[in-house]
């Protein structure tokens, strides 16, 4: 393999829980080595560590401060509440929207538009989304 092929990033790849639960079991009950399952399945080393360390973390044979699947789960709807209610505080005490008369007319720099989204920001205003290309 050139050194070229080595430092390419690969493409990030989605597994479904069943595929890592199969891949956790042979190394788990069949005893296969961690190398060779990752090798046998193209995976990266360390992705399949971490599904194997988060497997036994599930079971109670992880460490002890690690949180399970479920707990992770769980953290992670109040967490995406926490963003979006940041992101409607920020909009609303940040001074950058223009209101003219009845209709309400509104311009985003390229920079706003990268760091927000437009779709969001419109429903936050109430106005339509097809005002931002005008």
């Amino acid at each position: 393999m050139s050194e070229s092929e080595k430092n390419q990033r690969r493409r990030r790849r989605s597994f479904n829980p069943e595929f890592k639960a199969g891949a956790v079991k042979l190394v788990l009950e069949e005893g296969k080595s961690v190398v060779e399952v990752a090798k046998d399945l193209d995976l990266t080393e360390t992705a399949f560590r971490r599904w194997l360390e988060q497997a036994k973390t599930d079971k109670g044979l992880g460490k002890p401060d690690a949180l399970t699947s479920e707990e992770h789960a769980e953290l992670s709807e109040p967490r995406k509440r926490v963003r979006q209610l940041k992101r409607e505080r920020d909009l609303q005490k940040d001074g950058r929207l223009l209101r003219e008369g009845d209709g309400v007319k509104f311009r985003f720099s390229p920079e706003e538009k990268a760091s927000l989204l437009v779709a969001f920001m419109c429903r936050q205003l109430g106005v339509s989304r097809t005002g931002d290309y005008t």
